[in-house]
């Protein structure tokens, strides 16, 4: 996480992962993770151009794909 944001975090738990075909057909599999951020500094890149912290909800209106949303939508989260 912190090559592509900037941010160091600690892991606290797994939360799952799915896969699914990306719209070039390729392979895809995302690992999700809860994590607590422990220091560093966001500047966008390459990879990653903007950074917002969501609530459950707010992060279920805007993941595209069912399974992402299945997965988030099952866990026990604040």
């Amino acid at each position: 996480m912190e090559e592509e944001t900037g941010l160091r975090a600690r892991i606290v738990r797994p939360l799952g992962c799915t896969e699914y075909l990306d719209r070039r057909g390729r392979d895809k599999t995302v690992w999700y993770w809860v994590m607590t951020a422990e220091g560093g500094r966001f500047t966008p890149n390459d990879e990653v151009d903007q950074l917002r912290w969501l609530t459950v909800e707010e992060a279920l209106d805007l993941l595209s794909y069912p399974g992402d949303k299945a997965l988030l939508a099952s866990q026990n989260l604040p």
